[in-house]
């Protein structure tokens, strides 16, 4: 029996999990968070980072987050194996982030709704703490021994640091500097050592002893003195000293003499064995005299040269300059300057004698006026210097025309070396003449040794030997408005490049031009009027400087006619009344004539440019310049073919450029109307109060336009707005449309550009008007309608459908019927054939429509085409006999959750039944 109930039982276990493998909702979607921390040392914080990974194969996003700083919500993952299905993120943690933990919780949402919960921890690691700060001190400052005190310590400066109470014997001092909360020393100062987390700084100064008596026996000390100046006498100070001080120096009542008494301190004595040393001396007065001045240096210009030790008579100033030590030469450099001088130079006292001196500005003869010279005579205080001789160069000529090239001549000159461009040029034979030169050329010259350049320009001579002269026309068009004749003025163009004057002879070959001779000077270029031509042009020869002829011809041109442009016409796109679209028909003409150009400008960066005749082929008169225009504003400009000699009608500049206007129509208007609907007469006999439908006005509406209804023979005021379907009284009606404000601002306008479009009995522009007249009698009923239902019936478990039965009435023309589940909207019938139908419980609506033309008795409803809803037909079940077995048929979760939870209950009792017996066994 065991046995049996264990299999029973395993079978049940079996089919329970597999139904619960089928039940529970599959899903493999994935994603993981993870995180880890990383610690900066010089501060004591941390950075957390976090992942996020998509591990299914559908884009996800973070629809919450516990901390969206860190991740935000939104956050999109791309599905696994792409690019993105990775994300990092971080997070700060303030020091000290020593084991500080934080945590997250994220919820991913997939692409097909699914959603998982992720969380994570991560804990900083416990050596992430904030760093000491080394930035504590301490010094310590020992004074040496000297005679009658040993070395001594002390404390000195500290910074973050507190001091101990130092311990201080005979021969030692030591004292502990700590580190303040917080910080710590970096380096140990001098006399000092380091604990080993460097918080404390122990000081230690060996003391020594006094100096012994065999260094403490001498003092010493000494005055020092200072020369005497120009500027003061000579002066005494204290000077050095040891073991003794200085009691204050004394000196005599002319100041010509001092005494400094210096005395020992206790224990020392001088030298001379005594305590106190006295040390007296003479001061020089102050220096005066030649000695106390520095010296003048002057320049003297002299009237003529002897030899190098003569001067001559009388001398004017030139220069000086104020020196500490004679110098004959300081000059030298300024006595080159300029040619042909000669100068005596003198070097004086800096006394009130040579400023007077300076002042009179001549010299006329040894000590006139009076001089302050220094001694010393011929190339001491005195020397003669001849400046160089002046070499003037001779200014080279050049000498050229039109036809036969040009020539620099060079003429000698004394000192002087001339150079073409660059090149020297030997004068020792004469004068030299530099031949068949053109362009751009340069003379230059340098003085020989002992001359200097006199007369010569920076940069030298240059010279434009151009044998190019040249002749060239201009010309201009007059238009005669009386026939249609252009002539043109004809002016020629004489260019002389060359240094010479240059003579030009026109002669006319055609008569067209008058004949003359011009002489144009140098360099220059000059304009004649020489006469006229008509459009056809003409020719002359042209000579200069006598020699050979060359021609110059005169361009013909087509003259400077007058024309007139036509005006732009815009056509704008029209409907198609099939598809009731806007046709891309819309164009811009214009007047293609020979003289004219024309551009067009619009929207969308349009442009059309250079449209002329040959543009379009050769083609003159009207020409669709554009087409398939977008709406918008448009240009249209024209210049006239000045190229060709043609000028626009100066009465045209008051209307171009042409601005055109180009809109898209608006197709889609539908007007309809229906006239009042009259019920047919009954079958039957009966009579029905029903009287059809008032008269309408149907539009499709267009938020570009708007509708109104116009009745004949009202008042204006009397129009109707037309909405999608509008009743209105009995009449004759036009109706009207009109461009909306909404449909102005977007750029659309009617059909053809008009400002109102009328539809009337035959449509747009029909002059009779749509006939809603007329009386309708009571309509009559022609058929009759119904629905009837039966309830589901169950017997032995088993539901048998219910039935709906539909009227058909014979001899009456047919009804259509529609039966639609209201519950789950599925259409059960709907035809003109069906008398019932089997149903399921539930609840259906039923709709009766008869043929056009028929009523339905009694209908009262306005439903289109006379159909009437008849009232909703509900279907149950019996319940005589629901209590049988159901097969199972896939049921829900619930049901098998009853299956399970009976299945697991008997595996229970079988069990415990099973031990029951394996213990009474056992007993």
């Amino acid at each position: 029996m065991k046995k049996v109930i264990a299999a029973v039982a395993t079978l049940f276990i079996a089919v329970a999990l597999s139904i619960v493998a089928v039940a529970a909702p599959a899903s493999a979607h994935t994603a993981q968070l993870s995180g880890y921390s990383v610690c900066d040392n010089d501060t004591g914080t941390a950075t957390i980072t976090w992942t996020l990974v998509n591990q299914w194969s559908l884009d996800a996003s973070v629809s919450s987050s516990s901390n969206t700083s860190v991740i935000p919500t939104g956050t999109t993952l791309a599905k696994s194996g792409h690019s993105g299905d990775t994300k990092t993120f971080t997070q700060s943690v303030p020091a000290p982030a020593a084991n500080v933990t934080e945590s997250l919780s994220v919820t991913v949402k997939w692409s097909d709704n699914v959603t998982e919960d992720y969380n994570y921890s991560v804990k900083v690691q416990s050596t992430c703490v904030i760093p000491v700060k080394k930035d504590a001190s301490a010094s310590v400052t020992d004074t040496a021994a000297v005679c009658g005190a040993a070395e001594t310590a002390a404390e000195n400066t500290i910074t973050n640091a507190t001091w101990g109470t130092p311990t201080v014997t005979s021969t030692k001092f030591t004292v502990v500097a700590t580190a303040i909360s917080g910080h710590a020393f970096s380096t140990a100062g001098q006399f000092g050592s380091l604990n080993s987390n460097k918080t404390v700084d122990t000081f230690t100064v060996d003391l020594s002893p006094a100096l012994s008596a065999d260094h403490c026996k001498t003092a010493s000390a000494a005055v020092t003195t200072t020369a005497a100046t120009c500027n003061g006498p000579e002066t005494v100070a204290e000077g050095a000293i040891n073991h003794a001080t200085w009691s204050p120096i004394t000196y005599n009542q002319a100041g010509t003499s001092y005494t400094a008494i210096a005395t020992a301190a206790s224990g020392y004595e001088f030298s001379n064995g005594h305590t106190t040393l006295t040390l007296t001396g003479n001061l020089d007065a102050a220096l005066t005299g030649h000695v106390c001045e520095d010296y003048i240096i002057v320049a003297w210009h002299m009237p003529s040269w002897v030899d190098s030790t003569t001067p001559t008579w009388s001398q004017t100033y030139f220069t000086s300059q104020e020196e500490q030590a004679p110098d004959l030469n300081a000059l030298d450099s300024k006595l080159v300057e300029a040619c042909g001088v000669q100068y005596q130079v003198d070097i004086y006292y800096n006394s009130p004698t040579t400023a007077s001196l300076i002042q009179g500005g001549f010299l006329d003869g040894p000590n006139n006026p009076p001089e302050d010279l220094i001694p010393g005579g011929w190339g001491v205080a005195y020397k003669l210097v001849q400046g160089p001789k002046c070499a003037t160069p001779v200014t080279p000529t050049e000498s050229d025309s039109c036809t036969a090239g040009g020539t620099i001549t060079i003429t000698p000159a004394d000192g002087v070396t001339y150079y073409l461009d660059g090149t020297a040029v030997d004068t020792a034979g004469g004068t030299v003449v530099e031949s068949g030169l053109t362009g751009s050329h340069t003379v230059t010259a340098t003085a020989s040794s002992g001359y200097l350049l006199s007369g010569y320009p920076d940069g030298g001579y240059t010279f434009n030997i151009n044998t190019n002269c040249t002749v060239s026309y201009n010309s201009s068009g007059e238009c005669t408005s009386s026939n249609g004749v252009s002539n043109q003025d004809v002016t020629l163009t004489l260019v002389n490049p060359s240094n010479s004057p240059a003579t030009f002879v026109i002669t006319s070959t055609d008569s067209t031009v008058t004949n003359g001779t011009f002489i144009v000077p140098a360099n220059t270029t000059e304009n004649e009027d020489v006469g006229s031509t008509t459009s056809t042009g003409g020719t002359f020869d042209v000579s200069v400087n006598g020699g050979p002829s060359q021609t110059v011809t005169v361009a013909s041109f087509t003259g400077c006619l007058i024309v007139t442009a036509g005006d732009p016409f815009l056509t704008q796109a029209t409907c198609n009344r099939d598809e009731n679209v806007a046709e891309n028909n819309a164009s811009i003409t214009v007047d293609l004539e020979t003289g004219l150009i024309y551009s067009i400008s619009g929207p969308n960066g349009f442009s059309l440019t250079n449209l002329t005749p040959d543009s379009n082929g050769g083609a003159t008169g009207n020409w669709i310049a554009a087409s398939g225009l977008a709406p918008g504003t448009y240009t249209v400009s024209v210049v006239a073919d000045t190229a060709d000699g043609y000028v626009l009608d100066p009465s045209m500049a008051a209307t171009w450029p042409f601005t055109l206007a180009l809109t898209t129509p608006v197709c889609d208007i539908g007007v309809s109307v229906t006239p009042a609907d009259c019920a047919p007469p009954i079958q039957s006999g009966q009579f029905s109060t029903d009287t059809g439908s008032d008269p309408t006005i149907m539009v499709d509406l267009n938020p570009n336009v708007v509708y109104t209804a116009r009745k004949v023979d009202a008042p204006t005021s009397s129009t109707v707005l037309v909405d999608a379907t509008t009743v209105v009284a009995s009449g004759e009606y036009f109706v009207d449309v009109t461009l909306s404000a909404t449909g102005s601002s977007n750029g659309f306008s009617l059909p053809g550009g008009v400002s109102t479009l009328t539809y009337g009995e035959s449509g747009v522009g029909s002059e009779t008007p749509f006939d809603l007249t007329g009386f309708c009698p009571p309509i009559e009923a022609t058929v009759n309608v119904g629905a009837s239902g039966s309830n589901a019936v169950c017997t032995a478990g088993v539901t048998t459908d219910g039935v709906i039965t539909l009227d058909r009435v014979a001899g009456q023309d047919s009804v259509t019927y529609k039966v639609v589940n209201t519950a789950t909207n599925q259409v059960v019938v709907n035809d003109s054939t069906t008398a019932s139908v089997n149903v399921p419980a539930g609840t259906y609506s039923v709709l009766a429509t008869p043929q056009t033309g028929d009523g339905i008795s009694g209908n009262t409803q306005s439903l289109p085409e006379g159909a009437e809803q008849l009232p909703n037909i509900e279907v149950t079940t019996d319940s005589t006999d629901c209590g049988g077995s159901l097969a199972f048929t896939g049921g829900t979760i619930a049901w098998l959750g009853f299956v399970l939870a009976g299945g697991m209950l008997f595996l229970g009792f079988a069990l415990l039944y099973m031990r029951r017996r394996g213990h009474r066994t056992a007993e």
